[in-house]
């Protein structure tokens, strides 16, 4: 299925914003938003996630790859997570 994902929501860590765009199960565009204080670009992150299936799990392993602190500051992988699946 094809479908647009735009959710946002305030942690600890800061304000995080993502917009994705997915098609035939797969993520075809995702973008990170917000105040969180990452000292990486997060296109990095975003490259690495493009063409991922959408799927919790496949993320997780992504998003593994990566020191998020660096990245997203205090904002954690399993908040990433929760905003994009829950």
């Amino acid at each position: 299925p094809e479908f647009n994902l735009k959710q946002a929501k305030r942690f600890t860590g800061g304000r995080i914003e993502i917009l994705m765009d997915v098609k035939e199960g797969r993520t075809e565009s995702i973008r990170f938003m917000g105040d969180y204080l990452g000292l990486e670009d997060v296109s990095d992150i975003e490259k690495r996630l493009t063409g991922v299936r959408f799927n919790e799990n496949d993320f997780d392993a992504v998003l593994g790859e990566f020191d998020l602190n660096k990245y997203f500051g205090m904002i954690t992988k399993e908040e990433i997570l929760s905003l994009i699946f829950d």
